[in-house]
């Protein structure tokens, strides 16, 4: 019987000690879930997940550098799955979403 190849994890974290604790659950689950393996290097992952906290502009711009710089990945890589979490205070809303990267914007 085949085996199913095993699908790399790349997380980004920026804030506080709690995004750090977060990441790592998140790495975690997705670990027991769907037997994802962490990987330090964003060029082999197959998700890429950035968990920030924007309640502090420096994070916010952190995030959409970093979604800047993870764009040249997924014009080379289409079905790479790029994910943003945290907590942003201009919506009030927190946790995890999969995101596609547009043109110039974001879009679910």
């Amino acid at each position: 019987m085949p085996t199913k190849p095993v699908k790399k994890l790349h997380i980004k974290t920026h804030g506080c000690q709690m995004n750090e604790y977060d990441s790592s659950r998140i790495q975690d689950l997705l670990g027991e879930s769907h037997q994802m393996v962490a990987t330090d290097s964003a060029e082999e992952a197959d998700v890429l997940l950035v968990n920030t906290c924007s309640i502090r502009e420096k994070a916010q711009e952190k995030l959409f550098h970093q979604l800047g710089r993870w764009k040249q990945l997924k014009a080379k890589n289409p079905d790479l799955i790029i994910g943003v979490g945290g907590y942003n205070i201009a919506t009030g809303t927190s946790g995890t979403c999969v995101t596609q990267i547009g043109n110039n914007c974001l879009s679910q």
